[in-house]
């Protein structure tokens, strides 16, 4: 018999945001430069089974997250990730580099122009690795991937590519050409630990893919306008369904092992009926079939 649980923690905590106090007394931006600097201690965030447990754990919720079941998510930032700043004259500024601290649990963004450019209490987002703003617009977009492949279990390292989004206030430090900002994550995540009860099974059974449908409640993924609290601000329905394959995982374990079997999705907030599917396959003999999983009023 194969059971499969299904856990979400929704990142919706903050997190604090003050400076790299190993360089506050002599960071200098570069040459045309303003320094936007982030860090900050572990913060509250809410895990929710979407079987009706509900517990709160500590959670850094920046861009690349890891995450241990019943206690949270650290999270850092990577080399790939930039923020958008809205300049005094309305317009959205998008960093030019990033230099992280600490392994990525601190980090400096550096953004284009002079202090005087951006006002204390200025807007910060992030948006992902595909967000943009179009050129054509003054609409920010975040992506929501509908097909998050995987190439080994337990990756929840690029959250960021995914569809993890946030916003926060910058504020001037008093320092030359540096601000600090503070951070909350808008995005939505389920965590998956599937596994097959029947030790002699197990060992021949591989998860290949997980496909979940929103039944209602709106799409799940896709392109959304993005407001800097909301995802899907004044946009239609786009897709309704996120697919993951999964590549050279090893077998299902016959308890929930994290390790070995953990997969994770981000998602778009919203209260929905969700359809959960479950392919799975026998290698030896190539028997392939879908296991169906209906889940009724969860809201991330």
């Amino acid at each position: 018999m194969l059971l499969m649980v299904a856990a979400l923690f929704a990142a919706c905590a903050s997190e604090d945001i003050a400076q790299d106090k190993k360089k506050e007394n002599g960071t200098e931006a570069p040459k045309g430069g303003v320094i936007f600097a982030a860090n900050g201690p572990k913060a509250s965030a809410k895990r929710l089974s979407i079987d009706g447990v509900e517990e709160t754990a500590g959670a850094k919720t920046r861009t690349s997250f890891t995450h241990t079941p019943d206690k949270g998510a650290d999270a850092v930032w990577t080399s790939e990730d930039f923020i958008w700043v809205q300049k005094r004259d309305g317009t959205w500024a998008k960093s030019t580099a990033i230099e992280l601290h600490d392994g990525g649990t601190s980090a400096e963004f550096t953004l284009p122009g002079s202090k005087t450019d951006y006002a204390d209490g200025c807007e910060v987002r992030y948006t992902g690795i595909s967000g943009s703003v179009p050129s054509l617009g003054k609409h920010m977009l975040v992506s929501i991937a509908t097909n998050q492949n995987r190439s080994s279990a337990n990756d929840f390292s690029r959250a960021g590519d995914w569809g993890d989004c946030g916003s926060g206030v910058a504020h001037n430090t008093g320092n030359p050409d540096k601000f600090n900002f503070t951070l909350s994550h808008k995005s939505s995540y389920l965590c998956f630990l599937p596994r097959c009860g029947n030790a002699a099974l197990a060992p021949n059974v591989r998860l290949m893919n997980i496909k979940i449908t929103a039944l209602n409640g709106g799409p799940i993924s896709g392109l959304f306008i993005f407001d800097g609290e909301n995802i899907g601000t004044g946009t239609p329905p786009v897709y309704n369904n996120i697919e993951v394959i999964l590549l050279n995982l090893p077998p299902l374990s016959t308890t929930a092992n994290q390790t070995a079997n953990a997969t994770y999705l981000a998602v778009r907030p919203g209260t929905y009926d969700f359809k959960i599917e479950y392919t799975i396959k026998d290698p030896t003999t190539n028997v392939e079939t879908v296991i169906t999983d209906i889940k009724t009023n969860i809201t991330l």
